[in-house]
């Protein structure tokens, strides 16, 4: 699978949530500077429990590598992902709809029926799950349709070649 694909996130547990919140609350209660060379690195990577900038500029890069996919098979997807998503950005609430819809063109064009969050808002572990199983559910049945072409022409669909002129007898 191409590398967003591969990065994709579809198993946060409620643990995932409990830690990330630690970590937050850890970061807000004594600094950031308190906080270990590991607990930083997660910190700034986006802990798993939680669903930020970096969760949405990798299914941003996922959509773009699932549109390629279907560019090369000639079939369109009218979807302009976003893959420079900022801190801000993830309480625009005009961003987060453009975000799903960019979900939704996506998961129709590679002809996938996976369920997505109805909103952003409120967003659970098992939400952010459902939107990266999508995306992986979406390109597997492009990489399917690739996979599915018959090769068929006159001597691949059972005709007898005739000379011209006709049969000979």
């Amino acid at each position: 699978m191409p590398g967003a694909i591969d990065s994709l996130i579809t198993d946060r547990v409620a643990e995932d949530v409990t830690a990330a919140q630690a970590l937050a609350a850890k970061a807000i209660a004594s600094g950031f500077g308190s906080l270990t060379p590991e607990e930083k690195a997660t910190y700034l990577a986006g802990p798993r429990g939680a669903y930020g900038y970096t969760d949405q500029n990798r299914v941003g890069s996922a959509i773009a590598e699932i549109k390629a996919a279907l560019q090369a098979l000639g079939r369109t997807a009218a979807v302009t992902p976003k893959t420079d998503w900022t801190p801000a950005d993830t309480e625009d609430a005009a961003a987060l709809g453009a975000y799903l819809a960019a979900l939704a063109a996506i998961r129709t064009a590679a002809g996938s029926s996976a369920p997505l969050p109805a909103t952003m808002a409120g967003l659970t572990f098992q939400g952010a799950n459902q939107i990266e199983a999508m995306l992986r559910d979406a390109y597997e049945a492009v990489r399917r349709s690739a996979n599915s072409s018959l090769l068929c022409g006159i001597g691949r669909a059972g005709v007898t070649y005739v000379q011209q002129g006709g049969v000979q007898a």
